[in-house]
Order: structure tokens, then sequence, then C-alpha cells
């Protein structure tokens, strides 16, 4: 039986880490905003929209060493929606710029961050 005592404390003291390590690391944060830059935008942010059923901002944007046009897309999502948007953007373009920040605070239909 001190075994399975010692065994609970174990698991009670990794999840006490695990949410300590998220406050301290993300703030308690759970919206984020990924930026992506893609040739195949357009399959990305309809993607977006029907499956996730999140809305995006498109941004016409310029390569600073390339001199090239781009777009990119702008789109705020939760925490667990994270896998479901990583898996759109590599279904299309496993080759797309994706940059992901902490979101302090949104507000806006569909948002209380």
């Amino acid at each position: 039986i001190g075994d399975m005592i010692v065994s609970l404390l174990g698991v009670v003291a990794v999840f006490i880490s695990a949410v300590v390590i998220d406050k301290i690391f993300l703030g308690g944060t759970r919206a984020f905003v990924c930026e992506i830059v893609s040739d195949r935008y357009a399959e990305i942010n309809r993607q977006i929209i029907e499956k996730m059923q999140r809305t995006t901002t498109v941004i016409e944007v310029l390569g600073g060493y390339s001199g090239e046009k781009k777009i990119m897309l702008k789109v705020s999502f939760t925490m667990r929606e994270y896998a479901s948007l990583m898996s759109v953007i590599s279904g299309c373009d496993r080759g797309a710029f994706v940059t992901i920040h902490r979101a302090h605070e949104i507000n806006g239909e569909g948002w209380t961050y």
C-alpha cells in the first residue's frame, strides 16, 4: 500500500508541476494568434473557415529578404484548437512559414479573452 501512495503522490506532483509551468510560461493564456505565410493561402484559409469555424484576416506582406509580395493569414485560436490548426496548415502546405504568439487579450464576437 505504501508503493501505491508514493505512486499517487508522484502523479499529483506531476499534475501540479504541469499547471504551474503552464501558468508561468503561458500566463494562463488559452488564446493564441497564428500568422501563416504560404503560396497556398487560399486553401488554408478555406479550410480554417470550414473545418475550424474560425475567421481569418488576410494581409498582403513583403518579404524582407526576397522583396516578394506574399499573403499572410492571421487567425486567433484556443489551445484546444492547436492540433486542428496545425493539421490544416500541414495538410495544405508543409513548407508554410508559421508563427504563433500568445494573445493576452482578444475582444470581439466569439471571444472573451
